[in-house]
């Protein structure tokens, strides 16, 4: 019995980092993703002022 509960709460352990390295990877693609376009925005409208009409 006693095992059965430690494997339990080892495997809500494993869970809970699970579900943590899983947000943190997501928060990491949106921020990387906000930077991105927001390059790609600022290069976009630095060439569009720049072109001679």
């Amino acid at each position: 019995m006693n095992q059965t509960k430690a494997a339990v709460v080892l495997n809500e352990k494993n869970k809970v980092v699970a579900a943590a390295l899983y947000l943190g990877g997501v928060l990491f693609f949106l921020i990387g993703s906000i930077i991105a376009f927001n390059a790609a925005y600022r290069s976009y409208v630095f060439a569009a002022e720049n072109i001679p009409v």
